[in-house]
């Protein structure tokens, strides 16, 4: 992973934005990304969030990476997908 960004601006929107889980997945998580990659996040929220706070949240986070995000709610992955995932995913905040 090749990417650094300030671990307590991520905790405090982690915790202004009820996020409970948030793991990175994807081309930087494997060390693969390329100038114009996005950021892929995985996310669990403690509660229901409507588009605008999904959106108030994803940029939030990309001011943070200064590079677009991708989120990713984790009940939403498809079956399929699952496993790829668990096996790149990078713990940011909270726990598996």
């Amino acid at each position: 992973m090749n990417i650094d960004i300030d671990s307590q601006k991520l905790q405090t929107i982690c915790e202004t934005n009820d996020i409970s889980y948030l793991g990175l997945f994807g081309s930087f998580a494997v060390g693969q990304e390329q100038d114009d990659s996005d950021v892929d996040l995985l996310v669990d929220f403690n509660s229901t969030k409507s588009l605008l706070e999904k959106g108030k949240v994803v940029v939030e986070l990309q001011n943070l990476f200064n590079r677009e995000i991708d989120l990713v709610s984790r009940k939403n992955v498809k079956p399929s997908l699952k496993p790829f995932i668990s096996k790149q995913l990078i713990t940011l905040y909270g726990e598996k």
